[in-house]
Formats: structure tokens, sequence, C-alpha cells
């Protein structure tokens, strides 16, 4: 009991002082260059209505330059994709994706490098909230 009380007060004091640092997102969402997500879920009010055919899915893909492209995968190199730019707030964990026509704002609301979920803002031309995960290996076992 005694060596746990000075342990605590050892910790205590090692950490009191160390300042936190913000932590920047863009890393995770980009990889330093450009990253290929897939939206693995599309859900309102937490029902997902997502395909759950990898190849019927759509691609985001998110470039360091604040470009996002956003595309179906099965449409990869037949078609433009969507294209807008984005700008990623990791204090506030928000994300806003502005295309021509639309903008999308939304909330980080779960970010580990193996998933992301956004829910979207009040006041966001999209009204759905999306689970991106890295783009898996396409070696046909789905």
């Amino acid at each position: 009991m005694k060596y746990s009380i000075i342990f605590s007060f050892v910790l205590i004091g090692c950490t009191g002082s160390v300042p936190l640092q913000n932590v920047n997102y863009t890393s995770l969402l980009t990889d330093d260059n450009s990253k290929v997500w897939l939206i693995n879920k599309q859900s309102v009010n937490k029902v997902n209505f997502a395909n759950s055919s990898v190849w019927s899915k759509d691609l985001m893909i998110f470039h360091e330059s604040g470009k996002v492209e956003i595309i179906p995968l099965k449409a990869m190199g037949k078609k433009s994709p969507k294209c807008g730019r984005y700008y990623l707030d990791s204090d506030n964990k928000t994300l806003e994706i502005n295309f021509p026509k639309e903008e999308w704002q939304m909330d980080l609301e779960y970010l580990t490098e193996d998933s992301i979920y956004m829910k979207s803002k009040e006041g966001s031309d999209i009204k759905i909230d999306i689970q991106i995960i890295p783009l898996p290996e396409l070696n046909g076992d789905y």
C-alpha cells in the first residue's frame, strides 16, 4: 500500500507539467501523400443502407494538397470522379468538403487508422453519416 501511494505521487509529478500537443489528423486522412478510403457504411438514424458488396461501394481519395475525389469502385478508369476540396479542423474534429454544387459538413466522431466515422452536421448538404475504411485488398474473397 505504501509503495502504491509513492508511485502515484511520482507518476503525477512526472506528467503534471508536460504540455499536451494538439493532434493533427491530416496524416491519418492522407498518409502524408494520398490515401484511398472505401465508404463502408452510409447511414441515416444509425440504419446502414450501403450495399454489402465491396464492388458496389464508393471510394474517397484524400490528397495532402486538400483535394478529394469520390468515385464508385467499379467505375475506376471508366469515368471521372466527383472532385472537391476538403478542410480538416483537427482541433474541433470537423471535416468540410466542398464540391462545385454542394458542401458537406461533418463531425469526426470516431478516428482510428482503420476507420473514420463522420456524422453530418446541421446545415450540411449531405444528410447521411459515413464510415470510411482503408481500401482492403481486392482479392475476390468478398
